[in-house]
């Protein structure tokens, strides 16, 4: 065999073979990538839901130690753009659960919270009527 003969067989195996390897990173690269970007908008949409809810009850509270149930019963199923005290406008919903009984016998208020959201989060949060004061659940959800 002469040199030639191996030549002839070596460099196109070679081209072939460095080639291939240049795909493969780049298509794996390239699926690392797509997999990051589609991560990266869930995170988003996490923490839309963390921050939402932390909105939602400072609002309510309007500066009190506890959500009133009085104005709890005034905004029940209201969407959260018609409630003035938020200043805050989306597709979100929230429930709030009575975590120690009732007030009243009422326990939970909801407000375009069905529940079924992706994107959810929840908080305690305290309720009263002025007398008492509860522990309860703030359920946030970001719907899409």
């Amino acid at each position: 065999m002469l040199k030639g003969d191996i030549e002839i067989v070596t460099v196109p195996l070679s081209a072939v073979l460095f080639v291939g390897v240049i795909l493969g990173i780049i298509g794996f690269v390239g699926a690392y990538l797509l997999h990051f970007t589609a991560t990266l908008e869930e995170s988003e949409k996490d923490l839309d839901a963390i921050d939402a809810s932390h909105i939602i009850e400072r609002c309510l509270t309007g500066g009190n130690q506890y959500i009133s149930v009085n104005f709890l019963n005034a905004m029940e199923n209201k969407n959260i753009c018609e409630i003035k005290e938020c200043m805050l406008c989306g597709k979100i919903g929230f429930r709030i659960e009575d975590m120690q009984g009732d007030f009243n016998g009422k326990n939970t208020w909801n407000f375009y919270y069905d529940g079924d959201g992706k994107h959810t989060h929840e908080i305690f949060v305290n309720i009263g009527d002025g007398k008492d004061v509860h522990v309860g659940k703030l359920y946030v959800e970001v719907k899409e």
